[in-house]
């Protein structure tokens, strides 16, 4: 990998966009920076363009963009030869976030995929509040964008089947009381599992609930907590998902959890 000083014309920036990076995030910043450009506001920093070792553009479209829209040249540092992972961790301008990563990467539902990951990372760490989504925060940034990707990696197959299992449930439930997340995660807890499918989506849709089952019982604090009848903290949830599933296969005729 090598830098140089550069003065790139509206011509070069031009064709260097061309260059892009696959699905690379939405040019936002571009208007921002043309303005200071034309006001003669902006400076030469290490900030700059970057290129991999096939010669795509993996750094700097917005600043290109911006040179384009403002017309005039400017002088900008820019990388040669980076190597081919450098784009994972990148983070000049707005970091980029795991969804942009798999945007690129062509996967589908890129930014759900991104937020199961996160939640199913923050699962594994010992966090408990990752259902409900008014919770969601605690937890997720627990590992570095770096450490979701090669999670992500490591089990790939798995997580995009739990991303379109929960996909799929949620929208098979008219009642809707479950997100996607939530539904990917519990699959992926109770082991993706023919038996684990089954006790979702009895829950989930309702279709052969039988009374006097954890599944049903299940079934109904969902219910009490979308209609507002009872509140439960998304740490409360997992434990009652829990129980639940433990006691599947006995009579059961309410959940009660444990008081610590």
């Amino acid at each position: 990998m090598f830098t140089e000083i550069i003065t790139i014309t509206p011509e070069m920036a031009k064709e260097w966009l061309t260059s892009n990076i696959k699905n690379n995030r939405p040019i936002k910043r571009a208007k921002e920076y043309a303005e200071d450009m034309k006001a003669g506001k902006w400076r030469l920093t290490h900030q700059g363009i970057a290129f991999n070792e096939e010669g795509v553009l993996i750094d700097g479209q917005n600043r290109l963009t911006a040179i384009v829209m403002a017309n005039i040249s400017v002088t900008m540092s820019v990388a040669f030869d980076c190597p081919a992972d450098s784009f994972e961790v990148l983070d000049i301008g707005r970091p980029r976030s795991l969804g942009d990563y798999l945007k690129t990467q062509n996967y589908k539902n890129y930014n759900t995929l991104g937020g199961l990951v996160k939640r199913i990372q923050a699962y594994e760490k010992g966090y408990n509040s990752l259902l409900n989504v008014n919770s969601l925060g605690h937890g997720l940034s627990a590992e570095t964008r770096l450490n979701q990707i090669e999670f992500f990696e490591a089990n790939k197959e798995n997580l995009i089947e739990c991303n379109y299992y929960g996909n799929m449930v949620y929208h098979k439930s008219t009642a809707r009381l479950m997100s996607p997340g939530d539904i990917g995660l519990l699959y992926w807890v109770f082991g993706m599992s023919p038996e684990a499918n089954e006790f979702i989506i009895r829950i989930s849709t309702g279709i052969n609930l039988q009374p006097d089952t954890s599944a049903f019982c299940m079934r109904k604090i969902l219910e009490e907590l979308k209609n507002k009848i009872k509140y439960h903290t998304s740490s409360e949830l997992v434990g009652y998902w829990k129980l639940a599933w433990a006691k599947r296969n006995v009579p059961t005729k309410i959940l009660q959890l444990k008081k610590v």
